[in-house]
């Protein structure tokens, strides 16, 4: 049995998060059909680890998210790839030759979708948990762990090492654990941005709340964050 650096799925695929404009043109102009089930296939696969010939990608959301749209009227995608088929390109993303579309939609669906797949385990190394709607909340335990909720208000916490925690909506909460990597979201007046924050850069403490305001995460002080 093979073994790959990242989590595959027991049909032996992994999932793949990436966005385009509304009408499912990605860089350059290649066009994707708009419709769960279909199959996206690159026509000029290259299998070298550079940018550059292959449908590319965020690997299970992890990766650099400058390449992923702020558009408010982009569509979020989650593709299912073949995991022999997956061509890591340092740690920014993925390339890959085809895939079958899983979902395509809007930003809470797809990161929840594509973070915390399955939805049903909470604790232990490499667990997920995910929850929806206003005042929601959801927690993971374990190195490797991810939690994610969608939902105005909603908290997302996961603690261990290399964990990754996302809440999507306005006001809301995010906490991660060591090397540990948080995502939120807010709307600026005209468009939904999300905010990528690293546990130990730029100021970012680990086990530690923090929430969105003026488009920049800043730590919650203790009675907000109960």
């Amino acid at each position: 049995m093979t073994e790959y650096p990242f989590p595959v799925r027991e049909d032996g695929t992994v999932l793949v998060l990436r966005t385009t404009d509304k009408n499912g043109k990605s860089f350059g102009g290649f066009q994707r059909e708009i419709r769960v089930g279909a199959i996206i296939e690159c026509p000029d696969w290259n299998p070298k680890p550079v940018c550059g010939g292959g449908l590319h990608g965020l690997l299970w959301a992890r990766g650099n998210w400058s390449l992923i749209s702020n558009d408010c009227e982009a569509l979020w995608w989650v593709e299912s790839v073949r995991a022999e088929d997956i061509v890591l390109i340092d740690n920014d993303k993925c390339k890959y030759p085809r895939s079958v579309v899983e979902y395509v939609g809007d930003m809470a669906s797809a990161m929840t979708y594509t973070m915390c797949h399955p939805l049903i385990i909470s604790s232990g190394d490499s667990s997920r948990s995910a929850s929806s709607g206003d005042s929601s909340s959801s927690a993971s335990s374990g190195d490797s762990s991810r939690s994610a909720s969608s939902g105005d208000y909603s908290r997302s916490a996961s603690s261990g090492t290399d964990t990754i925690s996302a809440a999507i909506g306005s006001n809301c909460l995010v906490m991660a654990g060591k090397n540990g990597c948080i995502i939120s979201t807010f709307w600026d007046g005209t468009r939904n941005r999300a905010v990528v924050g690293y546990c130990g850069e730029d100021g970012i403490r680990e086990n530690t709340w923090y929430r969105i305001i003026d488009g920049k995460f800043v730590e919650a002080a203790d009675e907000t964050a109960r």
